[in-house]
């Protein structure tokens, strides 16, 4: 897995060749539904931030359910995002939506979504096949930011060629850090405010799946009101890893919270993420620090002595589950 998450810089300038086509595919439309889980629905999570951080007209419904909580808008878009393309969810949430959509894309390597796809006329991302779907990561992303690349005023070949510069050495000594300080730890919790959410949201499912490391979820300034006052009792338990913003009054927040974790005496490791530049800087440092993540979790699970492929539970409830 490792050797993947290496070539993710690679992989993400050749979707973005691949599938520039798409561009255009939701125009005139102000709203639209991406339905989607786990791996194959991740890349919406960093899209619907890139949207709100341009300054787009464009609102994004990430649905990571059997349909939306609310009633559709009388004109929308529609993003079916399934890996394997046999997601029960995603099929499921495809049906209650497609019939009154304007317009409808289909990101997927195959399987049934890829067969609506074609025979009802959709718009289609094909992804390479042979992937696990947290580590196609690259191609989910990469085919929604030219999908949205109007939508993003975003300048695809400017920002290919910026993907080609990512240092993926210095990634993997980073992760190394990362991995390092969470082995100590049986329980990590993940720190974000404001445009890190979805990174952090990537880490700890990246923990879970490669790394089988429970990890809970703090989204700040929210849980300066809630969660921060479990640190009364979490010495020992757990370390945080601050995924902080490098400006703004989301810096602030996070570093006032990691004041308090080190007055309890609990550990932490800051991550700077860059957030002063343009669209195209963030799709960039969003692409690192997620393969930062991807190679943490996999280092973490190798000094575990465990297999960061293997997903067990997840198997076993797609055999149970009824839907």
């Amino acid at each position: 897995m490792e050797s993947h998450y290496m070539e993710w810089p690679s992989w993400f300038s050749r979707a973005l060749e691949m599938y520039r086509g798409l561009a255009g595919v939701f125009r005139g439309l102000s709203h639209v539904y991406s339905c989607g889980m786990g791996g194959s629905g991740a890349a919406s999570d960093y899209l619907a931030e890139l949207l709100w951080y341009t300054g787009s007209s464009v609102r994004l419904t990430v649905v990571k359910d059997l349909a939306p909580r609310e009633k559709p808008s009388s004109e929308y878009g529609l993003v079916l995002s399934s890996y394997s393309g046999n997601t029960v969810e995603t099929l499921a949430c495809g049906e209650r939506l497609a019939k009154q959509a304007s317009s409808i894309l289909a990101v997927t390597s195959g399987g049934r979504l890829l067969e609506l796809a074609r025979s009802r006329g959709w718009s289609i991302a094909e992804v390479p096949q042979g992937l696990l779907p947290r580590v196609s990561f690259p191609w989910m992303l990469g085919a929604l930011i030219s999908s949205f690349s109007e939508e993003l005023n975003l300048n695809l070949e400017a920002l290919s060629s910026r993907t080609s510069r990512i240092d993926v050495a210095e990634a993997r000594s980073k992760a190394g850090v990362v991995a390092e300080f969470l082995y100590d730890h049986r329980i990590a919790t993940i720190a974000s405010c404001g445009p890190t959410t979805p990174l952090a949201v990537r880490l700890k499912n990246e923990l879970a799946e490669n790394s089988k490391m429970p990890s809970r979820l703090e989204v700040y300034p929210e849980s300066s009101h809630n969660d921060i006052v479990a640190l009364e009792t979490a010495r020992g338990l757990y370390g945080g890893v601050f995924l902080t913003p490098s400006s703004g009054e989301c810096m602030a927040v996070m570093r006032a919270a990691s004041q308090i974790y080190a007055e309890y005496g609990v550990p932490y490791l800051e991550l700077v993420v860059g957030v002063d530049g343009g669209v195209e800087d963030l799709a960039i440092e969003y692409l690192y620090w997620t393969i930062v993540a991807g190679l943490s979790s996999v280092e973490l699970a190798r000094r575990r002595g465990l297999d960061p492929a293997s997903t067990r539970p997840i198997e076993r409830y797609k055999r149970i589950v009824s839907i």
